[in-house]
C-alpha cells in the first residue's frame, strides 16, 4: 500500500470538486453584486451544474485522476521494496 499515492489521489480528488463549487460560488456573488439583488440559496444551487463546460471537463477528470491514484496506492507493493 503506497500511503503517498492514497494521500495525493485524495487530495486531487478533492480539489476536482472544490474548484468547481468556488467557481460556482464566486459567480454567483458576481451576480449578487452587479445587480444589487440578494438569491435565496435554492436559486443558486439549482443551477450548479449549468456550469461553463470547462468546469465539467475539470470535475471529471480530476475526478478520475483521483480514483486512479487512490486505486493504484491500494495496490500491494513488489516484496523488493
Amino acid at each position: 500500500m503506497d500511503v503517498k499515492k492514497i494521500f495525493i489521489g485524495a487530495i486531487i480528488w478533492s480539489l476536482g470538486l472544490f474548484v468547481p463549487a468556488l467557481h460556482h460560488g464566486m459567480l454567483s456573488m458576481a451576480a449578487i453584486h452587479s445587480r444589487n439583488h440578494l438569491y435565496d440559496y435554492h436559486t443558486l444551487a439549482k443551477y450548479f451544474f449549468d456550469l461553463p463546460w470547462v468546469d465539467g471537463v475539470f470535475l471529471v477528470v480530476m475526478w478520475l485522476v483521483g480514483i486512479v491514484l487512490v486505486i493504484s496506492g491500494f495496490r500491494p507493493q513488489p516484496s523488493g521494496r
